[in-house]
């Protein structure tokens, strides 16, 4: 398991648990001394040390020990018994190695399928092909769902605008005056995927949402000295050329332009986005277009980021009425610091140079 999986995986268990931003950083430093101590232990014991100078060393360098004398005593008997070519001694029964070239022929053919699955077309039982399977060094993962399925025209159309976006976005004294946004709806009931239940709690009924539900649309637009424009729309209306050119017209308001001052303005190509009374109203307000790659939500800061962290935010809340949803949004919007939107604008150049560098594929946050 790389470094960045055990960094996330414990940052989102203390998140479900509540902690605080502390309590997770001392999680990950926990961590990192356990890391560290364990290699020099393992390299200490290399060198034919006892336990207990072991010990005493750690504790030299790092003035504290997080494993006990008598985990490092086995840990050295372990080294001992495989140095001298004794089995090292497992718990359970031996696994099955036939069991394991089953599992490595069947993915060769292409069949990724789940535990359960393939130990029916193994006919094997479940658990000896989830040992097996871990054995293998398997981890249990998602399917990465990409938004479009691009063409070879459509990469090099990426790969070229994915350029002309990072000419201008690396001149870091001109982010104040980038500006990017979109709009996403926002539900009253927000059913989380899971929940901590203690003895004697029955778990929440939810239901996946519909086109009926309770939503409204949020249109923010920001920059890395903050959040420039937020509003909700009243329910049932959805954004259209009219609305764009209300929203332009208010960025400008907040950020004079000018010649020698230009702003620009980065957004997808919705067609509200990319109709010709939109783009009539940005040229006569003199605001300059930042150029976005088609079917690129990967290289959109408003839905790798923001309203990713929006709905993580409100998510498992179900409110009474919008007036309490649009108050919780608006306070997480304004607890995002300039210092983080700067990190924002930081991985939106690293997206792009994914982007050429991997020749136009879609950028997840693991390349």
């Amino acid at each position: 398991m790389t470094k960045s999986k055990i960094t996330r995986q414990i940052t989102t268990a203390f998140r479900r648990q509540g902690r605080s931003n502390c309590a997770v950083f001392e999680a990950l430093s926990r961590k990192a001394m356990r890391e560290i101590q364990q290699a020099k232990i393992r390299s200490l014991i290399g060198k034919n040390w006892m336990p207990k100078a072991i010990a005493d060393e750690i504790v030299r360098i790092h003035g504290s020990l997080v494993y006990t004398e008598k985990t490092i005593a086995y840990y050295r008997q372990k080294y001992l018994r495989k140095r001298r070519g004794n089995a090292v001694k497992t718990r359970g029964r031996p696994r099955r190695n036939d069991v394991q070239v089953k599992i490595i022929r069947l993915r060769q053919e292409g069949t990724r399928v789940s535990i359960r699955r393939t130990a029916k077309l193994l006919k094997e039982p479940r658990m000896t092909v989830y040992r097996n399977m871990k054995a293998l060094g398997g981890e249990l993962d998602q399917v990465k769902m990409n938004p479009h399925v691009l063409t070879t025209a459509q990469k090099a159309v990426r790969i070229r605008l994915a350029g002309d976006l990072l000419l201008l976005l690396r001149d870091k004294k001109k982010w104040p005056r980038i500006i990017t946004g979109d709009e996403s709806w926002i539900y009253l009931n927000n059913f989380g995927k899971s929940e901590w239940l203690l003895p004697g709690e029955e778990p929440t009924i939810g239901s996946k949402k519909n086109f009926g539900d309770k939503k409204l649309l949020l249109i923010v637009f920001f920059s890395t000295s903050g959040i420039h424009y937020s509003e909700f729309l009243p329910e049932g209306e959805k954004v259209n050329a009219q609305v764009m050119c209300s929203v332009l017209s208010s960025i400008s308001g907040v950020l004079k332009t000018d010649a020698t001052h230009p702003i620009w303005v980065h957004m997808d190509n919705a067609r509200p986005h990319r109709a010709k009374t939109t783009q009539n109203k940005r040229l006569e307000l003199h605001i300059q277009e930042a150029p976005h790659p088609p079917y690129s939500p990967d290289l959109a800061p408003s839905d790798f980021y923001l309203f990713g962290y929006l709905k993580g935010a409100i998510s498992g809340s179900c409110f009474s009425c919008f007036e309490e949803m649009q108050q919780r949004v608006t306070d997480e919007i304004t607890n995002i610091s300039p210092k983080i939107l700067r990190s924002v604008f930081n991985n939106w150049i690293r997206r792009l140079e994914n982007c050429i560098s991997n020749g136009g594929e879609y950028v997840t946050d693991n390349t």
